[in-house]
């Protein structure tokens, strides 16, 4: 028997709002903990049916458990899955975080230098690129994802993400701003645990099943922050998947490809037609070894040949485009493959084909930002108690996408602009330029070291540190001949 609920069929992205005024009111009851795994079944099952598509588990993806009836159950019966729904998730995630996110903090704000060596500290040892990473891709499969902050052995401040099928994240406004968190799982010992955060305190139950009468509090301690360690990312309002819209179209393509497979390995296994002339068994397995018939006589108009069927080339390719045309559209998905992206794009033109994949992403990099700062402001209420003066409303997060880019155009448009705006905006419009505050510390110590060739001063201080300067100068002829002279009168005057 499972120890997980099934939940109901109807899904309410804000159904757990009403978790937090209980919580509040009541305090961690086992009850409400109880009716919170429940009604976060739908959530969890879909999640796992998203997850399991994207991996092509045979059990979550529709065509591998397609079979035939009857008769038609003798048939060459193949399942052909095409994996648009991974190229969708993968190549969202490749644009938005192929190239790192970058976060900064405000010069002017107190203690930047020590701060911006503990945020670089901390993404290093989180591998917070990967984390990103991640969390991008589970959003994209399941709708959104969580993450959840702890402390290491070493007393380190971390972040790693969990299943978003295990984590119901109860807020009253975003799931970014979590007032309190539920983590419910099985253990390898097959015992039921839930973990409940709050803004101050860990408290951990234990049981043979998520049963109100099974769970037993094992643990309830300070958590070490001061805020809901637990947070949620979502991939947009709606809790929906990159996948959600295109899934039937999808489907029908894996139908559609499976059926025409079907009958073209059929026609390798095609029927002869026999007219007039009926073969004993004997003669069909001397023609299956010999790969001839013989017939003896075709006065009463015996005949042989292929029962064929007329497939049209044409209209397949033409459904099945449509299809994928289709599924490209309304999952806003762009396919770079496509002989369109071949050659030198303009910025404007690039920029144009990947509107709709960019309109989908920037959604989620707003989605994304929120939780990020989130979790700054969480991980910042440690880091304020050791002492670092942190302030997680004073980090810049940029992101950049990881678009082919014409170097040349970029330099140009940089050339021009830094006649009319500033230096830091016009370096901003360069790819190859991830952090401008730190461009800009290279160039100014760059031109701290050079040296003006123009600066009397300089010829001076060579002169008189270079110890041959003196040998230099005495085997001068206009030295020489004053030195003659300098001689000549001196012997003169003995």
């Amino acid at each position: 028997m499972s120890i997980f609920y099934k939940g109901n069929d109807v899904l309410d992205a804000n159904i757990f709002y009403k978790y937090a005024e209980k919580f509040d009111k009541q305090g961690v009851q086992l009850q409400i903990i109880e009716d919170a795994i429940r009604d976060h079944g739908i959530l969890r099952a879909r999640a796992l049916n998203r997850f399991g598509r994207y991996k092509q588990s045979k059990n979550e993806t529709p065509i591998m458990n397609r079979e035939f009836e009857g008769e038609a159950a003798k048939k060459i019966n193949n399942k052909l899955a095409n994996d648009y729904f991974g190229e969708i998730v993968d190549t969202k995630v490749g644009y938005m975080f192929g190239i790192p996110v970058t976060v900064a903090y405000d010069k002017k704000a107190s203690g930047h230098k020590n701060v911006m060596e503990t945020i670089e500290r901390f993404e290093k040892v989180n591998n917070f690129d990967d984390f990103n990473a991640e969390q991008g891709k589970f959003s994209s499969i399941c709708g959104y994802d969580a993450a959840i902050c702890y402390f290491d052995k070493e007393g380190q401040e971390r972040v790693k993400r969990v299943n978003p099928w295990e984590a119901i994240i109860i807020s009253k406004t975003e799931i970014t701003e979590p007032e309190y968190g539920i983590l419910y799982y099985g253990t390898w010992e097959e015992k039921a645990r839930i973990e409940v955060y709050t803004a101050t305190h860990k408290i951990i139950f234990e049981g043979e099943s998520f049963g109100l009468t099974d769970l037993v509090e094992i643990e309830n301690k300070p958590h070490g922050y001061q805020h809901c360690p637990l947070f949620g990312v979502p991939n947009n309002a709606e809790l929906q998947g990159d996948g959600d819209k295109v899934f039937s179209l999808i489907d029908g393509f894996d139908r559609a490809l499976s059926d025409m497979n079907n009958e073209i390995e059929q026609f390798r296994l095609a029927y002869l037609l026999f007219i007039g002339y009926a073969p004993d068994e004997e003669t069909i397995q001397n023609m299956i070894k010999t790969g001839a018939l013989f017939v003896p006589s075709s006065a009463d108009g015996e005949d042989i040949r292929w029962l064929i069927k007329d497939l049209n080339p044409a209209y397949i390719d033409s459904h099945l485009d449509r299809l994928e045309a289709n599924i490209t559209r309304f999952a806003k998905h762009v396919n770079f493959t496509d002989a369109a992206f071949g050659g030198d794009i303009t910025g404007p033109a690039m920029r144009y084909k990947l509107f709709a994949l960019e309109t989908k992403s920037k959604y989620f990099e707003r989605k994304h930002e929120a939780a990020l700062r989130y979790m700054f402001k969480v991980i910042g209420s440690a880091w304020n108690v050791k002492a670092i003066p942190f302030d997680h409303t004073m980090i810049d997060i940029k992101y950049t996408r990881n678009i082919p880019v014409n170097l040349l155009d970029e330099a140009q448009t940089a050339t021009a602009l830094s006649g009319i705006t500033s230096k830091e905006t016009a370096l901003s419009t360069l790819s190859v330029v991830p952090d401008v505050e730190k461009e800009l510390e290279l160039i100014a110590k760059e031109r701290e070291e050079m040296i003006n060739l123009d600066d009397p001063n300089l010829l001076m201080d060579n002169q008189n540190n270079d110890p041959n300067a003196n040998d230099a100068n005495a085997n001068d002829p206009a030295n020489l001949k004053k030195k003659k002279e300098e001689d000549r009168n001196n012997g003169g005057g003995q």
